[in-house]
């Protein structure tokens, strides 16, 4: 039996904010997805560990968008509507390989505020963007086999 053959390929990463397909990424940096401890471990003075189950699912989602890609305006357009609504306004966000099984899917997800720094230079730079979830299904998963 031969090894398992697979492909990869970024652009088949597909970010999905409140509707809008995200593009324009920075070279080198898709997307990033940092997911929270489901456990804590404590030990005791006399050595007995317990373990506490954390019940946030919550997702934190960041990505770098080309100063020059559409998916600015995108970004900025619901932020804006986010923080201008009483309650505020917050839309579905969804992160899939479509050549894996990679997933998560946030029903509820907002920007978390302006990109910290914008710069503009000789050269073409990035708008780096922080999106925060609520609860969010996740599967973090491997590639479709080419073989």
């Amino acid at each position: 039996m031969g090894a398992k053959l697979s492909a990869y390929d970024p652009a088949q990463v597909s970010i999905v904010f409140g509707g809008a397909l995200i593009q324009g990424t920075v070279s080198g940096s898709r997307v990033k997805v940092g997911f929270q401890e489901r456990f804590k471990k404590t030990v005791g003075t006399d050595g007995e560990v317990a373990r506490s189950k954390s019940n946030d699912k919550t997702v934190m989602i960041t990505v770098e968008l080309l100063q020059t890609s559409l998916s600015n305006d995108i970004l900025i357009a619901l932020h804006h509507a986010d923080d201008a609504a009483p309650n505020g306004v917050v839309v579905p966000c969804m992160i899939k390989n479509l050549l894996g099984t990679f997933l998560v899917n946030a029903p509820g997800a907002w920007i978390v505020g302006l990109p910290k720094e914008v710069n503009y230079a000789a050269e073409v730079g990035g708008n780096l963007w922080v999106i925060d979830t609520g609860q969010a299904t996740s599967f973090v998963g491997g590639q479709v086999s080419l073989t």
